[in-house]
């Protein structure tokens, strides 16, 4: 138990929960080992991501224009990405999960980009004029790719 608690508290550590959560994983495990718990404990992760959100997204957009890391499709998308032509997919019984706003099944698929998602949303900051709105193929190696970015599955 008392492991547990240390890593809560170092799991604050401003520097290395901004590179956590702008999917700088193994840079953020270098600064605080015990960052790592935020995977396993979804309160404490909500609240990191809270305290610093502003901050990572603010830098994030910066670098990346017309996109969101995957702790903001975690926590702040308000749905997920359409499929081009957006036809539904019929899941029976199972409920999908999400990564990046894109459904993870086991068959290559088109999907509206993040910039597209963030303008029919209304979430594009007026400084993403250089966004790329087009059409985005997901295949099995581009969600791999997108998934050992954050670490596993992102709903």
């Amino acid at each position: 138990m008392r492991k547990f608690l240390r890593c809560k508290k170092n799991a604050g550590s401003d520097r290395a929960a901004k590179l956590w959560f702008s999917d700088d994983r193994k840079e953020a495990v270098k600064l605080d080992r015990y960052i790592v718990w935020l995977d396993f404990d979804a309160e404490e992760e909500r609240r990191t991501w809270d305290s610093v959100k502003d901050q990572v997204l603010a830098e994030w957009i910066q670098q990346h224009p017309g996109t969101r890391p995957g702790a903001w499709w975690k926590f702040e998308a308000p749905g997920p990405r359409q499929r081009v032509p957006n036809k539904p997919i019929n899941w029976g019984v199972l409920v999908p999960d999400y990564c990046f706003g894109v459904a993870v099944i086991g068959e290559p698929a088109v999907y509206e980009s993040q910039a597209a998602f963030l303008r029919r949303h209304g979430l594009l900051d007026a400084s993403e004029t250089q966004c790329d709105f087009r059409p985005e193929l997901i295949t099995i190696n581009k969600l791999t790719d997108l998934l050992s970015l954050v670490g596993g599955i992102v709903n």
